[in-house]
């Protein structure tokens, strides 16, 4: 049996996440779910939260990824981890869960969302930013839990070596993913965080397909010099306002929506749908991507 952890008080058992191996995928060899800013412990986000995890059962894909803020942080303490586990424990135990780390997370303590996550791929000694492979995609994990690189708790320039050498190594990958949690690209209240925007020549150079990030509480999609810059942190805390900031290069936001979403992932080594729903699964943007297809972009702004 797997044992629980008691850290500070918190008694949260079996919290293990199925983080190794990735499964084989049964059906659709491309099967996983993107979601994000779930915030537990914060009121308001869990009935979102409960809704969307509930939907993401339904769907039974082959991993799922976090776009980090998973809790409340500082608001509400440690006992939030609880509180995540109650709503998403289904998700930790019978799925393998990939977490991206947050700036909710970070601020409540590193250690906790690392002893939540005791499987996660260890390679650099501290779970910040990792990747796990699939036959036919990479998934990279990175860090970027502060408006700052200098406050980041994992350092700039290590990631970007590190991201040079893990996309060197999955070069022959169909597929590369990026999750990551404070976006480069935004025109939400919060704002881009512009330092994030040093990890795009190697998506540009390495043939990234596409990069998550969550944050920003509502959906945007970007195209940047051949990259999908997908935002969506939309699974528990309140929608943010848009069209706030526009530090983003001119007619590359292709959609935007504040509102609660999710992103599911499907196909195969031909081409992939992406598509982002509401907490009901209706689905309310979704474009195709494929290493045969020629992607044109659509600006949804003049």
């Amino acid at each position: 049996a797997i044992e629980g952890i008691n850290i500070d008080g918190l008694n949260i058992g079996e919290p293990r996440s199925r983080v190794t191996p990735i499964p084989e995928a049964i059906g659709d060899p491309v099967n996983f779910v993107v979601h994000g800013d779930t915030h537990a412990g914060y009121d308001d986000a869990e009935l979102i939260h409960r809704e969307i995890v509930e939907r993401i059962v339904k769907h039974d894909p082959d991993m799922i990824f976090n776009a980090g803020d998973v809790v409340h942080g500082q608001w509400g303490g440690p006992e939030n981890w609880n509180i995540f586990h109650e709503i998403a424990g289904k998700l930790v135990k019978n799925y393998p869960y990939y977490p991206t780390i947050g700036n909710h997370d970070a601020s409540i303590g590193v250690d906790y969302y690392v002893q939540y996550f005791p499987n996660l791929p260890n390679d650099r000694g501290n779970d910040k930013y990792y990747y796990v492979e699939s036959e036919e995609s990479i998934f990279i994990i990175l860090d970027a839990d502060s408006d700052s690189a200098d406050a980041n708790a994992a350092n700039l320039q290590e990631q970007k070596d590190w991201l040079n050498n893990t996309l060197t190594e999955f070069s022959d990958k169909t597929y590369k993913f990026v999750m990551l949690h404070r976006p480069g690209y935004t025109s939400g209240s919060r704002g881009a965080s512009m330092w994030v925007r040093e990890f795009d020549p190697y998506f540009v150079d390495y043939g990234v397909d596409v990069v998550f990030s969550g944050h920003i509480h509502a959906y945007e999609r970007f195209y940047v010099n051949g990259v999908h810059y997908v935002n969506t942190g939309g699974s528990g805390g309140v929608p943010h306002r848009l069209d706030l900031y526009h530090d983003y290069p001119f007619a590359t936001r292709e959609y935007s929506e504040a509102t609660y979403n999710y992103v599911t992932v499907t196909g195969d080594e031909e081409s992939l749908t992406i598509q982002a729903r509401y907490p009901d699964g209706e689905v309310f943007d979704e474009f195709v991507i494929g290493p045969g297809l020629e992607y044109v972009g659509v600006p949804d702004e003049s």
